[in-house]
């Protein structure tokens, strides 16, 4: 089903002269550690890699800075996170500060992706996980297998600064300035795990 709607639409930017830009982003668990939240929830820190391609035929400017988690959704089976089954949020941010790009920021800033290239950065997501007989509360999660998924930002600036900048790097390729939801990735909660002070 994805995959025919996914069709569906390059066939229809085809058809309108347009070929929209296309991201993909997997995460990769590097490291993971427990420690001690509070009374009844203990805390998952996963040390993440991130990986994102660009699966159309456009190049793609995008942020080096494509790391700030926004939202992070957990599901007990990889359909449930995009949609077969309902997922649970278990943490949304959302930023209020705003910052401002220049073309003098170009190779500090920004890495082109043309198509089937790859840019690989790493971010942190904290996870509260149940102890025993603790599992009604909101935001945590249980013991055993799960899906991730993580909704991160690339754009941190106006939507005018962002139009200044597309403007000027026209024919370098298209700004990336929307969020960007990952692929499901597996990771698993232990009942008897070693905790650590937390950092």
């Amino acid at each position: 089903m994805k995959r025919t709607l996914l069709l569906a639409i390059y066939l229809l930017s085809v058809i309108c002269g347009e070929v929209f830009p296309q991201l993909k982003l997997e995460s990769k668990i590097v490291s993971q550690y427990y420690c001690r939240g509070d009374a009844d929830l203990d805390r998952l820190t996963l040390n993440l890699n991130l990986k994102y391609t660009n699966v159309g035929s456009e190049t793609i400017i995008l942020s080096r800075d494509s790391s700030e988690i926004g939202q992070m959704l957990v599901s007990m089976d990889d359909n449930g996170v995009i949609g077969k089954r309902e997922a649970s949020p278990v943490f949304t941010w959302m930023s209020s500060g705003k910052r401002t790009a220049t073309t003098a920021d170009w190779n500090r800033l920004f890495v082109t992706l043309k198509p089937k290239e790859t840019y690989e950065t790493k971010t942190v997501a904290g996870i509260f996980v149940f102890r025993e007989n603790s599992s009604d509360i909101d935001g945590g999660v249980g013991n055993g297998k799960h899906f991730l998924q993580l909704r991160v930002s690339n754009w941190y600036g106006s939507a005018e600064n962002a139009d200044q900048l597309q403007k000027s790097w026209k024919n370098r390729g298209k700004l990336w300035t929307d969020s960007i939801m990952s692929e499901p990735m597996r990771f698993t909660v232990v009942p008897k795990r070693r905790l650590v002070k937390c950092r």
